[in-house]
């Protein structure tokens, strides 16, 4: 039986790194931080740092791959791990102040709202940001 590119693609391509798209990005991060509700701090702390690696093997796969241009699908999934970077310093830190927070979440909301007027919502990437901030320091 013959397969086609596109048929080998749509049936494995999931399996391939490179080829996450930003709504797979979203649901493994929702997928996570529901995970983390009943957990401790520091298995919290640890799920965020499992995040970070997966999504940066994620973007160093597409540059691997195509060091000159991005795609669309590469641009989105850098701008959420962009975004999620002050939520990835908090992870790194074992312990956390009330400082340190009110910090990553001041980072998100003013990256977030670059360029745009004031009472604007906050993006999708960075409703995630802050959800991911309130998970580590409950």
């Amino acid at each position: 039986m013959r397969c086609s590119i596109i048929s080998f693609m749509l049936l494995f391509g999931s399996i391939s790194v490179a080829g996450l798209k930003i709504d797979a990005a979203y649901k493994m991060s929702e997928t996570r931080l529901k995970a983390v509700g009943g957990m401790k701090a520091e298995e919290r702390r640890k799920e965020v740092l499992r995040l970070k690696t997966e999504l940066d093997e994620t973007l160093n796969a597409w540059e691997k791959e195509n060091p000159k241009d991005a795609s669309k699908d590469e641009e989105a999934v850098s701008l959420f791990f962009y975004t999620l970077s002050p939520v990835f310093e908090l992870a790194e830190k074992e312990k956390k102040s009330e400082k340190d927070c009110s910090n990553a979440e001041l980072a998100i909301r003013a990256a977030g709202g670059q360029g745009k007027p004031e009472g604007v919502p906050l993006t999708k990437n960075s409703k995630i940001a802050l959800d991911w901030v309130l998970a580590l320091c409950k």
